[in-house]
């Protein structure tokens, strides 16, 4: 887990939303998903913590899952170095049920602009080959027959979108739901950062993420299981989300 910020930063505001307004952060996730309900797993406990956010710790992988759960087996075998604390890290994981039937919720979290970008950090040729082959994989499941691009820009969209492509041809029904933060105080990032006001705010910026991988919303077998919900600073200001 990351240093948390202290009343900003996307840790911050979804620990506050998780804490203080659980029953609220489920409903407009279970609008989103379309969902009956929706329930939150645990962090998962660090036995050996360095400091008093280190108590915890982020769900990383598919490490929620059995180790011999056929999803995270194909997952190890097909990312590289998916092991201990490499590999994506959730903001939360949950469990959403529609009727009888479960699937898995994956949760990233952002609220300012900056952090929708970044590259592939691989520098091994046999990583970035392992990494070209699985994006090359999992694009026809978003309808995307290019990949070039998904390592440069907005890799961590690329790698999530990776993953549930392999939960959800690997027996672990799963959707993604990014929440987008609305509000944040930008003064307490010192400078040089955007913090969209609203949804519209945030819609350039999700807009050319969507372009450069070559993916639109419900694009796709799977694009139908990724979500957007964007929630204001404050819980009584919330509104309906948008799928």
């Amino acid at each position: 887990m990351s240093t948390i910020g202290c009343g900003y930063g996307s840790e911050w505001h979804l620990l506050r939303w998780l804490g203080y307004h659980r029953q609220e952060l489920s409903a407009q996730v279970a609008s989103a998903v379309g969902a009956d309900a929706v329930e939150w797993l645990d962090l998962e406990p660090n036995l050996k913590p360095r400091d008093a956010f280190g108590r915890d710790l982020e769900w990383v992988n598919l490490d929620f899952l059995g180790r011999a759960d056929p999803a995270r087996v194909a997952w190890a075998r097909t990312w590289p170095r998916a092991r201990g604390r490499v590999g994506p890290h959730w903001d939360a994981v949950g469990r959403a049920r529609f009727g009888a039937r479960t699937e898995w919720l994956l949760v990233e979290a952002k609220a300012h602009v900056g952090e929708v970008s970044g590259d592939c950090g691989a520098t091994s040729p046999t990583s970035i080959a392992k990494i070209e082959a699985a994006f090359a994989e999992a694009g026809p499941s978003f309808g995307v027959a290019d990949t070039n691009a998904w390592s440069r820009g907005h890799y961590q969209l690329a790698n999530r979108l990776t993953l549930l492509h392999v939960m959800n041809t690997n027996g672990a029904a799963a959707r993604l739901v990014f929440i987008y933060f609305c509000g944040d105080d930008v003064t307490r990032y010192g400078g040089g950062v955007e913090c969209p006001p609203d949804a519209d705010g945030w819609r350039t910026a999700l807009d050319a993420m969507h372009g450069h991988v070559g993916w639109a919303p419900g694009q796709g077998p799977l694009g139908s299981r990724v979500h957007e919900v964007f929630l204001p600073m404050d819980a009584a200001s919330a509104t309906s989300p948008a799928a």
